[in-house]
């Protein structure tokens, strides 16, 4: 693939294009599902792809090539100077990123991870199931996930980048359902982790089944102000589509944020820091360099409350004339977006779980939400309602919810976040522990 690329740039450069670049990507991917106690679908995928990108009479261009030979390759190439010269010339872009020394990041590829045996996860999606079903009679139906994922990035451009990195990573999960009563409820727990031995699948299974038999006969809810606990999983779900959105400086830049102008100003509470940190050992995104081939790095979105950054790649960067933050996120069949790494949320204020439950008077704690997709990005408004919730009073938690809702703003929760949970873990690209927001609205 390296030899293709190289020959991308050779092909560019001699058909006029001022700089050039391409972008590979091979990976492998195994999949296991179970439905209802038995396992239903194995697959097992390869993917092998380049995007090529050129900048041509001050113009970007792009196209891409999932067949890896010199003729696709240089079909591609002008592809992509076609693409530059009916765009015209850009006013904001000058360069694609220049060489520079890079990082390594620790614990993003294990070579367990990748010889991970068909067998072992069939066994594994077995065993969860079983431990599953045993560990109450009144769960009857047991769904069960495990993934495992290998691959292979590759950068390289006219101005000396010359980049290739292994990542690894595997997940498995598990949902049942429980029936009591003429009543059916459901819960879920997953775990993803880059190194297959840190996965623990009767872990797994018992949360799954002890939140599903604890979401049994719920009860309903006065709306009032209250505080509400939202878990890692719901705190992820809540982020991604407003604070991270409105983080990227594409939509900054083209008025598709409620953080426009906010820039070193004061967003949330004092004691809250947000730090990006493509370097964190074993992150679920962690990585050496983005995917431009800019060196990653630490950086403070938020810290003691005042928005530091936004989250940049090098076309946005470029037009501000300011400095990259390495945010460049793609696959090869795809231009670069913007994308955080391990988004990490800490507070002054850290407690265990319980100690955290044990402050509280009236309020809920959810596990999961459904709709922030919907929330304005310009505004930050959102309405959500709750997964897997359950009521607290004097401290303790008392009975499981029927159905729970609150809507509120982006920013105007950000300034009711009192607590966090030392109960962390990673979703996604988000790590948290359990947040606690003071005097929100809980329609019930």
């Amino acid at each position: 693939m390296k030899d293709l690329m190289r020959y991308a740039l050779k092909i560019g450069e001699k058909l006029g294009a001022s700089q050039v670049e391409a972008f590979g990507s091979y990976s492998i991917s195994r999949d296991i599902e179970a439905e209802k106690n038995e396992i239903k679908i194995a697959t097992s995928k390869t993917f092998r792809a380049v995007g090529i990108r050129v900048i041509y009479e001050g113009g970007i261009g792009f196209s891409y090539t999932a067949t890896l030979d010199k003729e696709s390759i240089e079909k591609a190439v002008k592809e992509a100077i076609k693409v530059a010269k009916l765009r015209g010339k850009d006013p904001y872009y000058i360069s694609f990123p220049d060489k520079e020394a890079i990082q390594k990041a620790q614990g993003i590829f294990y070579k367990e991870t990748s010889e991970t045996p068909l067998e072992t996860m069939v066994q594994d999606i077995l065993d969860m199931i079983k431990i599953t079903l045993d560990y109450d009679k009144r769960i009857t139906s047991v769904g069960a996930g495990y993934s495992i994922g290998v691959a292979t990035k590759y950068i390289t451009n006219s101005l000396g980048i010359e980049l290739e990195e292994k990542y690894a990573s595997s997940s498995i999960g598990v949902y049942a359902v429980a029936e009591e009563n003429n009543q059916m409820t459901s819960g879920y727990e997953f775990q993803a982790e880059r190194n297959v031995k840190k996965l623990d699948i009767q872990k797994v299974a018992l949360e799954a089944a002890k939140m599903t038999i604890k979401l049994l006969n719920p009860q309903k809810i006065e709306t009032r102000k209250m505080h509400v606990l939202l878990k890692p999983l719901a705190v992820a779900s809540l982020l991604g589509p407003t604070l991270i959105n409105s983080l990227r400086a594409d939509n900054v830049q083209e008025k598709r944020s409620f953080l426009i102008g906010k820039l070193n100003s004061k967003i949330s509470t004092d004691e809250l820091n947000i730090v990006d940190n493509a370097l964190l050992p074993d992150g679920l995104s962690s990585r050496s360099f983005d995917d431009e081939g800019v060196p990653s790095k630490k950086i403070y979105i938020i810290k003691n409350g005042v928005l530091k950054s936004y989250l940049h790649n090098s076309y946005t960067a470029q037009r501000e004339k300011i400095e990259n933050t390495a945010h460049a996120s793609r696959r090869a069949l795809s231009e670069p977006s913007i994308s955080p790494s391990n988004f990490i949320i800490e507070h002054k204020n850290e407690k265990e779980i319980d100690d955290l439950i044990s402050e509280i008077d009236k309020g809920v704690i959810a596990n999961s939400l459904i709709g922030a997709h919907t929330a304005n990005p310009v505004t930050g408004e959102f309405s959500v309602a709750l997964g897997e919730v359950f009521y607290i009073e004097s401290g303790e938690i008392k009975y499981p919810v029927k159905q729970a809702m609150i809507g509120s703003n982006a920013l105007e929760m950000l300034g009711k976040i009192d607590m966090l949970g030392k109960d962390k873990r990673q979703i996604g690209s988000v790590f948290t522990g359990t947040l606690s927001f003071a005097e929100i609205t809980v329609s019930g």
